[in-house]
């Protein structure tokens, strides 16, 4: 039932779907009189079976930027709180989804639908029983379940029925929707620092204090991974806490055809496990939950899948794997540049500084001639004259 209000309280035998006006009842249906007033109608038929079948409007896997309604929207499938939803959508170049309109409210309806799961929207609350759009765009048209708002602060998400429903901040929701810009966004959150300079291969993403550099179609042993992110002045990732796993997985995702994953900077210590820069693994995301670390090699490897964020031990000789690399934002950028490329800048620096050594000289020489040249111009006709 969708009945908008006073339907029943409107006598009359034929129903009619509102639309904008007022705008917060657009969709909703009310009985009329069939004959008193006039309003446009929707036909519907059969399909045409000789007709191919029109493509759905929600695809079948949410894995990829969906578009609706002109508005392109990614659902993230993590376990994250409402503010590592944020940032994982600032990462995609977008924002927690925002609802302007009551069109805007059906597509996303059908996208919640099929996700089958709640899922966090750009819904914040300050204080008392005020909502607005990330904080600051206020929300003229709404979609509250009955009896919501009802939490003084908090944060929005949708319901699998397309309703909003306020929820701590801090709870974790499996899913969260994006809505993808194709200008830049800025950032909720400003970190201070920034991420060094891209290069060739080696192009950075920021994510709260940290910049990274995922080169998945570079298939390397985990010593030249670890060695690749030397190179560039970062460490092999280290996976610090389950916002920035969502993170990592939602980036990897997509190249699960090229690469099975990414190596993790893990090292075995004694009987335990360390991150490259001697970090305590305060979270793991293992895929099994009984394997026994005590008794790994020292020589051991570690990675992280590109098709469920979840993390296994494996040949350290294995070449499936893809290169993530991890650096501290800087106070300042400066161009960042590989060993490798070291090399061929020294040897036209050498070139250069020799040919200029030589100029030099063959100037030198060339004006010291010059000048005994001319001292002996002057001295022969005084001989000459002496005589």
């Amino acid at each position: 039932d969708n009945s908008g209000p006073h339907h029943n309280r409107t006598p009359g035998n034929c129903v009619v779907m509102i639309h904008g006006n007022p705008l917060k009842n657009s969709g909703m249906w009310a009985s009329r009189a069939c004959e008193m007033e006039s309003n446009g109608f929707i036909c519907q038929r059969p399909q045409d079976s000789g007709l191919p079948p029109a493509p759905a409007l929600i695809p079948v896997s949410l894995s990829k930027p969906v578009e609706l309604g002109g508005v392109t929207y990614r659902v993230v499938e993590k376990r994250l709180d409402w503010t590592g939803a944020l940032h994982i959508c600032e990462s995609l170049n977008g924002t927690l989804a925002t609802v302007k309109d009551p069109c805007q409210q059906g597509y996303l309806t059908l996208l919640i639908n099929s996700l089958r799961r709640p899922a966090w929207i750009g819904l914040y609350g300050y204080g008392g029983r005020s909502y607005t759009w990330l904080g600051e765009e206020e929300a003229l048209y709404s979609n509250w379940k009955d009896g919501e708002p009802n939490q003084i602060g908090g944060c929005g998400h949708m319901s699998t029925t397309g309703q909003w429903i306020t929820t701590p901040c801090d709870a974790k929701l499996e899913a969260a929707i994006c809505q993808i810009s194709d200008e830049p966004v800025s950032h909720q959150w400003v970190y201070p620092g920034q991420c060094p300079h891209s290069l060739g291969a080696w192009a950075w993403v920021p994510f709260r204090n940290h910049c990274y550099a995922f080169n998945l179609q570079s298939l390397k042993l985990q010593q030249d991974a670890r060695m690749s992110c030397k190179k560039v002045g970062a460490e092999l990732l280290s996976i610090l806490d389950e916002t920035e796993n969502g993170f990592i997985s939602e980036h990897i995702q997509s190249y699960a055809e090229q690469a099975h994953g990414a190596w993790l900077g893990i090292s075995v210590k004694g009987r335990g496990l360390v991150w490259s820069e001697d970090t305590e693994m305060s979270y793991t995301n293992w895929e099994a939950r009984d394997v026994a670390f005590s008794v790994l090699s020292p020589n051991s490897c570690f990675w992280i899948q590109s098709n469920s964020g979840l993390w296994k031990p494996g040949s350290c000789r294995n070449r499936t794997h893809g290169v993530i690399c991890k650096t501290p934002r800087s106070a300042e950028t400066s161009p960042l540049t590989s060993d490798g490329d070291h090399l061929p800048t020294l040897i036209v620096v050498m070139v250069t500084g020799l040919v200029l050594v030589a100029l030099i000289v063959g100037v030198i020489y060339l004006y010291r001639r010059r000048v005994v040249g001319s001292r002996g111009s002057l001295e022969g006709p005084a001989t000459v004259e002496s005589l």
